[in-house]
């Protein structure tokens, strides 16, 4: 305990005991002795600078053995007021989490429940259809009506050469707004289907052979290490998974629409094999006749830079000859190219540096409000041996990546820092912009995410927060978005943790090949060697430009800064109704009266539900359109 913590609590203690002194009489003896307490008090406090720990007892210089008595007397006080309010809030925290495990089991009984009902709604369509299936092989109407149906591939003529029939690109299927189903749950009307092959399919698949919920690890042993798992950010932007923690692990359960999806997936996966090993077949043949033809194409093109070399054009005649040979190496060239010889600078997916080429950097924001702090705490980084470069980060402060030795590009690897004063935090939950800060964090796509706070030791005198209001939006960060948490006194204390968080970084890709590709960060993989999968910076920041949202982000930003409305609940009321459009028209076709409480009912069930109040502020602003 500091010094100057015990003398705010004595002083404390001591004007209080002052004003009940004072009610009874101002002169008496009583108010002149704790006004004479709390002026000494006061003149030690002023004289005091430093963390250094003392005791009550050192005192006895400052005050007489009287004063001393009743003063720590007053500490001890202060002292078992403190014990009482630790253990209320750690009864406090444990009711919490017994009411927490309740509900998570409550909702999973829920979600069984719900699955069994729409298993027998199915069985009995069936039934009734009796064999009569749609194209797309789904029995559901609410599926049929916005899905892709795959028409099934001509058969295969093996008697030539000729390439097989290109079977017509499936259309693309129409919007239509959100249906609801027999059970009173509203189905979002999502027309995304994960491709087959694809992160996303991989990991939706394998969820639906295990029950829910179900953990990482558990996923892991059907797909094996890889890309798989990093197909959960898009299931989950979609509605198909949702994620949730039972005591210390991270839970993820698939929807009652993505428990849908996922079994006709794997129905389609299973289709007749003796049609794709004749098109196998059939393929080989092509590219053999391919082959040839590309032998001969760089045949031509060879003998027509060596006939170029040798012509060394002396007349105007010869010129149009030198055209002639220069336009035929163009177009052998290009025939070259679109047969595939040499791909397209557009065509190349993904590039690989091995662990000799590249180096780990961290990348500062040359925006930094505090310009002094931030050329203190580049400083602070040279001095301990790390490399820091400085761009402009449209997303947090501080930025791990690896930068390649010879091109000098950045590639994002798997840690971002956003730093913020004690002071600073206060006010952007204040004025909001710390839920859109966390909401862009959570979806960036770097897998670590750290919060360092910056004098968190400082006085709360000034703070609009109280401290156990911050305690508790600070636990919501670690337990619910997953993020990581560090407290620091200072720039210098900052700048030796990520001193520390840079070595542990370089010691963790050392001998690791980066899979660099234009679409999303995959993560680390153990086969056949270690490789991480990740993104060019460059990409990366176009990805999270604030202006680059897209209508399902601006909508939840929209919805957020309506009162009582945080970005968990938003998220809900997103995924029922994907636009504006969708709420809008949904209170349009109610009965007056009933737009108030819509939301509250019909969100009943989910892990975020929307109260009374919330759904009253939202019907204010979008039910009266």
């Amino acid at each position: 305990m500091s010094r100057k913590s015990i003398l705010n609590d004595l002083i404390a203690e001591t004007e209080a005991d002052l004003s009940l002194a004072k009610s009874v009489s101002a002169v008496s003896k009583k108010a002149r002795f704790f006004g004479d307490q709390l002026e000494c008090l006061r003149k030690i406090q002023k004289s005091m600078d430093g963390p250094l720990i003392f005791k009550i007892s050192d005192l006895k210089k400052h005050v007489d053995q009287k004063s001393l008595g009743v003063l720590e007397t007053r500490w001890n006080k202060v002292l078992d007021r403190r014990q009482l309010a630790r253990q209320k809030a750690e009864e406090e925290e444990e009711r919490k989490l017994h009411a927490s495990i309740m509900e998570r089991e409550r909702i999973r009984n829920t979600a069984i429940q719900e699955h069994e009902k729409l298993v027998e709604n199915m069985r009995k369509e069936k039934e009734k259809s009796k064999g009569g299936r749609s194209a797309s092989g789904f029995t559901d109407s609410l599926v049929d009506d916005y899905r892709i149906s795959v028409p099934a591939p001509a058969p295969v003529d093996l008697t030539d050469n000729t390439p097989p029939p290109v079977p017509p690109a499936a259309p693309l299927p129409a919007q239509v707004p959100s249906t609801s189903s027999d059970s009173g749950m509203i189905i979002p009307a999502s027309t995304y289907i994960p491709p087959k092959g694809t992160a996303p399919y991989e990991l939706l698949v394998a969820m639906a052979s295990l029950p829910n919920p179900t953990s990482k690890d558990q996923v892991l042993k059907i797909t094996g290490p890889g890309k798989a798992w990093g197909g959960l950010q898009k299931l989950k932007s979609e509605g198909f998974v949702t994620a949730g923690r039972l005591h210390s692990i991270y839970t993820y359960s698939l929807t009652p629409i993505g428990s849908e999806i996922a079994s006709k997936l794997r129905q389609l996966s299973g289709q007749d094999k003796r049609k794709a090993d004749l098109l196998k077949d059939d393929l080989e043949k092509q590219k053999r006749h391919k082959t040839t033809t590309r032998d001969e194409i760089q045949s031509s093109l060879k003998k027509a830079a060596l006939l170029a070399k040798s012509t060394k054009p002396t007349k105007e005649a010869d010129m149009d000859h030198v055209v002639r040979i220069s336009d035929g190496a163009t177009q052998a060239a290009a025939e070259i190219r679109q047969a595939g010889v040499i791909p397209l600078a557009t065509d190349i997916l993904e590039v690989s540096w091995d662990p000799t080429s590249y180096e780990i950097v961290l990348v500062v924001d040359q925006r930094e409000n505090n310009r002094q702090e931030a050329q203190q705490a580049i400083s602070g980084l040279g001095q301990k041996n790390v490399t820091v470069v400085t761009s402009v980060l449209y997303l947090g402060d501080f930025l791990f990546a690896a930068r390649h030795k010879t091109s000098k590009k950045l590639a994002v690897l798997n840690t971002i820092i956003e730093r913020k004063r004690y002071d600073d935090l206060n006010s952007s939950i204040v004025d909001s912009r710390y839920e859109e800060q966390k909401c862009r964090l959570r979806k960036c796509g770097v897998e670590n995410v750290i919060y360092l706070i910056e004098d968190f030791s400082m006085s709360r005198v000034n703070a609009q927060i109280r401290d156990k209001a911050m305690a508790s939006i600070l636990g919501r960060m670690v337990a619910i978005d997953g993020f990581l948490l560090k407290k620091t006194k200072n720039v210098a204390d900052s700048c030796e943790y990520m001193a520390g968080l840079y070595e542990s970084i370089k010691s963790l890709f050392s001998g690791v090949t980066l899979k660099i590709g234009p679409k999303e960060i995959s993560g680390f993989s153990e086969s056949p060697s270690p490789t991480f999968s990740t993104m060019m910076m460059a990409a990366w920041q176009d990805k999270n430009l604030k202006s680059n949202h897209s209508l399902k982000v601006l909508f939840i930003q929209m919805l957020m800064t309506i009162s009582g409305i945080s970005s968990e609940k938003a998220e809900v009321i997103q995924r029922l109704f994907p636009t504006p459009r969708h709420l809008i028209e949904k209170y349009r076709s109610l009965d007056d009266g009933l737009g108030k409480t819509y939301l509250e009912n019909a969100t009943k069930g989910e892990v975020k539900s929307i109260g009374n109040a919330a759904s009253a502020m939202v019907w204010e602003v979008f039910g009266e359109l």
